[in-house]
This record gives structure tokens, C-alpha cells and sequence, in this order.
């Protein structure tokens, strides 16, 4: 989500705007954009495993998605907490195979 406009840093604003038009043209992803498409490459492998029936814990997208529930607590958040949230947010998909309590 875009941050309101500081007038007090407009020149930053403005080369910040002139690098992502510089970026468009070239045909270059913005990182925020590279974040977006792998989320949505896992939750797609967690839907395509799901709908097949070959959902594997201990494979690699449990790995995964492992590792992202141990960053999750090294900054801070609690366990449980996120443990359930990436339940919701893959459960859909995966029904609580990868996300166990």
C-alpha cells in the first residue's frame, strides 16, 4: 500500500518514480512483484497437491512452508498465532495438512 506523499521528500519521490518508470520500460519486476508471484506459486503447489491427493507434509512445500512459520516467530510473532493464520491462508488449499497444531 503506497505511503501518502511528504512534500518535505520530494526529490526522493521523484527518482523513486523515475527508476520504477525506468524499470516498466525495460520490462524489470519490482521486488514487491517477484514477492506476490512465489506466494502465488506455493499456494497454487499447495492447491494442485491438495486436488490430487499427494499432499506431503515432509516434502518440500512443507519445508517451505516451515520455514516460513520459524521467520514468522523470529520476528516476533507469536507461534500459535501464526500457525493459525497460515492455516487460514493456505487451508482452503491444503486443509490443515501442512499447518498442524
Amino acid at each position: 500500500m503506497p505511503r501518502p506523499a511528504d512534500p518535505m521528500n520530494a526529490a526522493r519521490q521523484l527518482r523513486q518514480r523515475d527508476y520504477r518508470a525506468r524499470l516498466r520500460a525495460a520490462g524489470c519486476p519490482e521486488a514487491s512483484a517477484i514477492d506476490i508471484v512465489l506466494a502465488e506459486a506455493v499456494a497454487r503447489q499447495v492447491s494442485r497437491a491438495a486436488r490430487d491427493g499427494k499432499l506431503e507434509p515432509t516434502g518440500e512445500l512443507g519445508i517451505v512452508i516451515r520455514i516460513a512459520l520459524r521467520r514468522l516467530v523470529e520476528l516476533g510473532y507469536d507461534a500459535d498465532h501464526a500457525r493459525r493464520k497460515t492455516r487460514q491462508r493456505l487451508g482452503r488449499f491444503a486443509c490443515g495438512a501442512f499447518v498442524r497444531d
